[in-house]
């Protein structure tokens, strides 16, 4: 969509046409949203409550913290891997890929002068 804050009919179901497949769609009360055609076998619930928009956004926090840590602990789970193989496995190169993948490079002083 060019511009979320443009909420007419027509570039909110190009939006609505773009979801993914899900079972329900959560909405606030505007009433652009109450007109949309939502996917087949799917329900639009309107939200009634501020609470409930708070209690969404403070689970979706929660879902992008957890998934962040996890992240974290499969980067520190392949350096230990790859300090116990020590290059004696058939899988080390792999695990060294996988590491070299999840981390940022970060430059040495003669990269930058």
């Amino acid at each position: 969509m060019q511009d979320m804050q443009e909420r007419n009919y027509t570039a909110m179901q190009e939006f609505v046409d773009r979801l993914p497949c899900a079972q329900r769609y959560c909405s606030d009360a505007l009433a652009v949203y109450q007109e949309l055609w939502w996917p087949d076998d799917s329900v639009h619930v309107i939200s009634q409550r501020k609470e409930e928009t708070f209690t969404i956004e403070s689970l979706n926090a929660d879902l992008r913290t957890y998934l962040g840590m996890r992240a974290a602990g499969a980067e520190a789970m392949l350096k230990m891997l790859l300090a116990v193989l020590g290059g004696t496995c058939p899988c080390y190169p792999y695990v060294h890929m996988a590491l070299q993948q999840t981390q940022t490079p970060h430059l040495t002083p003669a990269q930058v002068s």
